[in-house]
């Protein structure tokens, strides 16, 4: 998601964010999936204070910065089933949180008959819309906490 001047360009897509965002001093924001296998698992956020577009030589950093953030998700000590935080240490577990991303996607997808972004997209929805994380909305989900079809209408 490319959008050189949030003031021009962001309140007709997206009314609610778009009075979120101009309390901040941010003119432009630029958004870049970052992918693990074909499948979004987060986005890289980048801003700047003054509107206009990235040049061509800003994009391809900003996608070389995303796929590394993919490689540093993916797990870098694969091995010992622990992920890395900041310089080098690992925590314990974190591979599962977005492992139940994925798995409350699959739900959703199987009881609201969505596409795999469709299902995260409605997942992403309710969590903005409830002030709750993604990963605590995917794991209420897993745990069965919260029902997939509850998702499909996203008031708190």
């Amino acid at each position: 998601m490319l959008v050189p001047d949030l003031g021009a360009d962001l309140a007709p897509a997206w009314p609610v964010f778009a009075v979120e965002a101009a309390t901040q001093p941010v003119e432009a924001l630029f958004t870049f999936p970052v992918l693990m296998e074909a499948m979004p698992v987060a986005t890289l956020d980048t801003h700047r204070g003054t509107p206009g577009p990235l040049s061509t030589g800003d994009l391809v950093i900003v996608r070389q910065l995303a796929g590394i953030d993919a490689l540093a998700l993916s797990g870098l000590a694969a091995n010992s089933g622990r992920w890395l935080d900041g310089p080098g240490a690992t925590m314990s577990g974190a591979g599962m949180r977005y492992r139940q991303v994925s798995q409350a996607t699959g739900m959703v997808m199987a009881v609201l008959h969505l596409s795999p972004t469709a299902a995260r997209a409605r997942i992403r929805a309710y969590a903005f819309a409830c002030g709750r994380s993604l990963l605590d909305v995917a794991a209420d989900i897993v745990t069965r906490q919260l029902h997939p079809a509850e998702v499909a209408d996203p008031e708190p």
